[in-house]
């Protein structure tokens, strides 16, 4: 009977220790899984910038595209109106007669040239947006 008491005992010693161990164990588990989840979380928020980062990319990169074809479709205007200007400015130079060797009626064109150029600038200049108003709009799509 004695030793029944003390196999008991030892069991009963025995089962306290493996419940502290589980209970241990049970810990280090818990912890693991918030270690996961936290790292899960930190990937997440690394997958969600870098797709940000390619949308981005993206957008510059078309942005740039687009710039680029604009301005090759600009100098090719600008080389229709060079041509058309300058004929138009002789025109009104050889109309109004001024009395004068080859070469100055090369540069009254070339003035007249230079006027009109002035004034198209001018008037573009107007017609598109001031870096004042383009910051306002990015603030307001911020907001």
């Amino acid at each position: 009977m004695a030793s029944e008491k003390k196999q008991i005992t030892e069991l009963k010693h025995e089962l306290v220790k493996q419940s502290v161990v589980d209970e241990i164990q049970e810990q280090q588990i818990n912890k693991l899984k918030k270690e996961l989840d936290k790292e899960k979380e930190k990937t997440r928020f690394a997958v969600d910038l870098s797709l940000k980062s390619i949308k981005v990319f993206e957008q510059e990169a078309r942005k740039q595209v687009m710039t680029a074809v604009m301005a090759a479709f600009g100098f090719l205007l600008a080389l229709v109106w060079r041509d058309t200007i300058v004929n138009y400015a002789s025109h009104i130079v050889d109309f109004f007669k001024f009395p004068a060797p080859e070469i100055l009626g090369i540069l009254y064109t070339t003035i007249l040239t230079t006027f009109i150029a002035v004034v198209g600038i001018v008037v573009l200049s107007r017609w598109t947006p001031k870096k004042e108003e383009i910051l306002r709009e990015i603030q307001e799509q911020k907001y």
